[in-house]
């Protein structure tokens, strides 16, 4: 609330407070009434739209983003605040809101500052509709932009024959013979055929321009070799890993199995074995020697 200093003198004469412009009352503490201003407030205000009267001079005092003498306008492009002092940041054609400098983006554009363009594949007001085509679309209206070499409403047309790149604006030049026009890389060689001037066919060795490629290839044949070692080396560890175990396992299946049948504690065990006498009679033997009974204590 807008104040003046509370003055008042007295009127000659009759002990009556003369107030300051803008104040009213017995002892002048008493803002005009709404619409008044001045001496006495016998000032009429112009209507003030988006502002407030000041009760001294009659002025309009503007809210903040609006101006003019009776605060009528919104602030001038690229100003807003009180006053319409403050500058706006919005970039790219961005327009700022005039009262709180808020960027209002342009199609195709986001950000707090209108910095960022649409990510690829999107377009439109704040990037929220999908483009429609294989390519690129214009970030502000959609509109397909076709990869090079590739025309049409969604880019699905290859540029037409003796054309190339992007939109299809290169002509091909190729020298007669085995050369072809490539939608995309302009002149290439035909099918079968190779090197510089498209003059070697595919079984013959590359000409010296081309070895560096070959050179690629052999590093890359060398390294998947060695990778290949590699994994060899590595499975064969673990099938030994394997063998050594399992053996370890029947090593240990075996002793079991013995400790199972050994005898009693206080008795001995002896292998006994038959021999077949000339009479087909089998006779009991000890370690080579006959025996007829076997005691065991």
């Amino acid at each position: 609330e807008l104040r003046e200093v509370e003055t008042f003198e007295f009127g000659p004469g009759t002990g009556r407070c003369v107030c300051e412009k803008g104040w009213t009352g017995t002892n002048c503490d008493e803002l005009c009434p709404d619409g008044t201003y001045g001496e006495e407030c016998e000032g009429n205000c112009s209507s003030c739209v988006h502002g407030m009267c000041l009760h001294t001079t009659g002025e309009c005092l503007c809210d903040p983003g609006f101006t003019g003498e009776t605060c009528e306008d919104v602030c001038p492009k690229h100003r807003f605040g009180f006053l319409c002092k403050r500058n706006c940041t919005c970039k790219n054609g961005g327009e700022c809101h005039h009262i709180t400098g808020e960027c209002n983006c342009l199609d195709g554009w986001r950000g707090a500052e209108c910095e960022e363009p649409c990510p690829e594949g999107t377009f439109g007001f704040d990037c929220r509709q999908n483009c429609s085509c294989d390519g690129r679309c214009n970030v502000t209206d959609g509109e397909c932009k076709c990869l090079p070499g590739w025309v049409g409403t969604s880019c699905q047309e290859a540029c037409p024959e003796g054309f190339f790149g992007e939109q299809c604006k290169n002509v091909c030049e190729c020298s007669e013979g085995k050369f072809q026009c490539h939608h995309i890389d302009g002149c290439t060689c035909k099918l079968g055929f190779q090197g510089d001037n498209c003059e070697l066919p595919l079984d013959l060795p590359i000409p010296h321009s081309t070895q560096q490629s070959e050179g690629r290839l052999i590093i890359q044949g060398l390294i998947g070799g060695t990778v290949l070692t590699i994994l060899f080396i590595l499975g064969l560890a673990g099938f030994l890993a394997y063998l050594r175990r399992r053996a370890l396992i029947q090593k240990k299946q075996s002793r079991e199995a013995f400790l199972r049948n050994a005898p009693l504690p206080g008795f001995i065990m002896v292998r006994t074995y038959k021999r077949k006498t000339e009479r087909g009679e089998g006779k009991r033997y000890l370690n080579g020697d006959l025996v007829s009974t076997l005691n065991a204590h």
